[in-house]
């Protein structure tokens, strides 16, 4: 898939999440900024950078979390956003992780289901950062 095309699918799937539990967000205007949407948690701005990932192969998901600039590659800092957002489009699976817990990463690989890597540095397990357990506010009722 077109990259565009798959980060689009990611920020619509994120906007849901933070939509759906009442959270209001805020858009950057323009396709240069650091942060793709900045969302309101009772007064206190929040950055959050959405990264999707396409494939889920065995039985793992790697997400870049960097992006290519005209200089080369530029590592996301506390100073341009406070969560990333990661959504893969084949296992559906999405996540909210603030940017101190991935410790300057380019890349962050998550295995479905967790299993600590002697090849892996502080592995992150996947299903402590779901949006519910992050945000601790849950969807709004259905009815």
């Amino acid at each position: 898939m077109e990259t565009k095309r798959l980060g689009n699918i990611g920020e619509a799937m994120t906007q849901m999440e933070f939509v759906t539990r009442g959270i209001p967000l805020y858009l950057p205007f323009g396709e240069n900024e650091k942060t793709d949407m900045i969302i309101d948690l009772n007064g206190d701005l929040k950055r959050v950078q959405c990264k999707t990932s396409e494939e889920f192969k065995n039985n793992k998901i790697v997400w870049k979390i960097s992006s290519r600039t005209s200089s080369g590659c530029h590592k996301y800092t506390k100073k341009d956003v406070d969560f990333f957002a990661l959504y893969n489009l084949e296992s559906k699976i999405h996540i909210l992780v603030p940017i101190e817990d991935l410790k300057g990463r380019y890349t962050l690989v998550v295995s479905i289901p967790f299993k600590k890597s002697k090849n892996q540095n502080d592995p992150i397990n996947w299903e402590n950062y779901t949006f519910d357990k992050i945000l601790k506010i849950p969807k709004l009722d259905k009815s």
